[in-house]
């Protein structure tokens, strides 16, 4: 809790350094997480998406303060619907503890099927949309070559999802999702170059 405390003020402090409206985004932020942490975090899928909003506001924030916040606005929509697949998988294997401890977390309160299927959607949505930067937002050829490896990422966790709420099968989608946002991250900076440029 100190840990968190101090880190909280240290970004609030240099996010003054900034702008009045980084200082209101970091607040904003913060207030999200400590929202989060004593009531969200208890309810069905409403603390999944606050925690894949708060990954998503981070790059926007380093866009602002870049005076880009355009072309990161594509990579925050990914950040957000890829964490957000992961917190529905996390939430899966943690149901049986978050049951014990009074958490209505969605596989809680609709059952594993429903939340592997609503993780199985966004992560459906997020390899349907993996062409629009390059074919939208003028990101460049590198964004596609690159993503490639993050499409077949997302169609092996999709495939993954397909075969239910086993243990093992979820804890590898779960693994698998960190290296989609790794590739997504790379692809999406070397891609972004002709879009700074612009």
């Amino acid at each position: 809790r100190g840990i968190a405390v101090g880190a909280a003020t240290g970004s609030l402090v240099l996010a003054a350094t900034l702008s009045a409206g980084h200082l209101a985004l970091a607040l904003a932020a913060a207030g999200l997480m400590v929202f989060y942490e004593v009531r969200l975090k208890r309810v069905a899928l409403a603390g999944n998406l606050v925690v894949a909003l708060v990954v998503a506001l981070t790059l926007v924030y380093g866009g602002w303060a870049a005076g880009r916040v355009g072309p990161v606005l594509v990579a925050a929509a990914f950040a957000f619907l890829t964490t957000l697949a992961r917190e529905l998988v996390k939430d899966v294997e943690d149901a049986e503890g978050d049951a014990a401890a009074g958490a209505r977390t969605l596989p809680v309160v609709a059952g594993p099927g429903v939340a592997v299927g609503a993780a199985l959607g966004v992560v459906t949505l997020t390899l349907l949309l993996t062409p629009v930067p390059f074919l939208l937002f003028g990101y460049g050829g590198l964004y596609l070559l690159v993503m490639l490896a993050g499409a077949g990422l997302l169609a092996r966790v999709a495939a993954m999802l397909m075969g239910g709420a086993e243990a093992g099968r979820l804890r590898a989608a779960s693994a698998l999702l960190k290296g989609v946002m790794a590739v997504g991250i790379a692809a999406l900076a070397l891609g972004a170059l002709p879009a700074l440029g612009s």
